[in-house]
């Protein structure tokens, strides 16, 4: 069984005193897009979205790209919404993302990579161009007190920007393109250089699609079975 549910809840806003951000939605489309996203879709409260954006078949870095330039260009959001086509975040998310206190800056959700042993998408820098996954028994405690902790890098697949990190990105700084690591690990990377702040969320806990939804209680699934290997 899944732990995926289309009608879960992130918890409400972090700061319901806020006023509510405007979301633009940037959606990089790939060749084939999984139904069980639409569907999703379909269940999430949109009513803060002012718009979406989206790219087909373009690699992960140009669709990037594109879609900032695209956004610039608009004045009528303030807070660009990464969604990457084999995300299932809870029915609530945007609204969590809307009532963001302004001073975060970059903030990503928790999910999981599809392979065993299932990492979270979420990392530490160890060197210049290291960086690693969180280990379970770093994560747990997260989990356990939802909420905003600062970290190396996240991962793209649902990730809140906020405006003012693209609009005073360094012109020197390609923002996307790498030789060395993966577009995201890059992007946080550079924009923690340049004084942004990254954040996860663990209180947006999304499903990875494969053929499966894979969430929190697969990774404890797989490491209750190498307990269980190693206990024999």
């Amino acid at each position: 069984m899944t732990d995926v549910v289309l009608s879960q809840s992130c918890g409400g806003a972090v700061t319901p005193d806020t006023p509510a951000a405007r979301l633009l939605v940037a959606i990089p489309l790939y060749l084939t897009v999984p139904a069980l996203f639409f569907c999703n879709w379909e269940a999430m409260d949109k009513r803060h979205v002012v718009g979406v954006m989206a790219t087909r078949k373009l690699y992960l870095a140009s669709a990037m790209r594109n879609m900032v330039a695209g956004a610039l260009e608009r004045d009528d959001w303030d807070r660009m919404v990464v969604l990457e086509a084999d995300m299932l975040p809870p029915a609530d998310a945007f609204l969590r993302i809307a009532q963001y206190p302004d001073s975060l800056d970059i903030v990503g959700s928790l999910y999981h990579q599809h392979p065993e042993p299932h990492h979270p998408v979420v990392y530490e820098q160890v060197t210049d161009t290291g960086f690693r996954p969180l280990h379970f028994t770093q994560i747990e405690p997260m989990v356990e007190a939802p909420g905003l902790y600062e970290v190396g890098a996240v991962g793209m697949g649902f990730t809140s920007i906020h405006r003012r990190v693209l609009e005073k990105w360094d012109t020197e700084t390609p923002m996307w393109d790498s030789p060395d690591i993966g577009h995201d690990l890059y992007f946080c990377r550079e924009a923690r250089r340049q004084g942004f702040s990254v954040r996860v969320d663990t209180a947006i806990q999304c499903g990875h699609l494969t053929e499966i939804a894979v969430g929190l209680n697969t990774v404890r699934d797989h490491r209750q079975k190498l307990i269980s290997q190693e206990s024999r």
